[in-house]
């Protein structure tokens, strides 16, 4: 193992440590794992020939670029990502009563439980949401 490894190999274990030891540390996991993500990946970027296999960092760049463009192509405006972004938002957050503001105020409102809603409401929604992406992936599959 080259030091550059190794090196790697300690920020992680570090990172990962901290992340277990939560309740003893007081530090946000999130936080933590973001800060490992991007010591590690810093480090990482130091070479990557030496962990991509051999050779010249042209290659590499185009292997990335390649990559990026096969994995985030429906990242653009108006792509797929989006599109399903707002589906899942706006139709998803009515499965659990509180997952949407309105449902909170409609529970305070109308004094229903959560129990109750997701006894007699949470199945349909189920039903409806799971249809609608049906739909679509049935619409993006056939008609385009």
């Amino acid at each position: 193992m080259t030091t550059l490894t190794i090196v790697i190999v300690i920020a992680f274990v570090v990172g990962y440590a901290l992340i277990a030891l939560e309740s003893v540390t007081r530090v946000n996991k999130a936080a933590v794992a973001l800060l490992m993500l991007v010591v590690c990946w810093t480090l990482f970027m130091v070479d990557p020939g030496q962990y991509l296999g051999s050779g010249s960092h042209a290659d590499i760049i185009a292997a990335v670029n390649h990559t990026i463009e096969r994995h985030l192509g429906d990242m653009v405006m108006d792509g797929i990502f989006w599109q399903l972004l707002a589906y899942c938002a706006g139709v998803g957050g009515s499965i659990l009563i509180i997952g949407s503001a309105a449902g909170v105020v409609v529970m305070g409102l109308e004094k229903i439980s959560f129990g109750w809603y997701m006894r007699r409401i949470t199945p349909v929604v189920l039903v409806g949401y799971l249809a609608g992406m049906l739909c679509y992936y049935l619409q993006r599959t056939w008609l385009m």
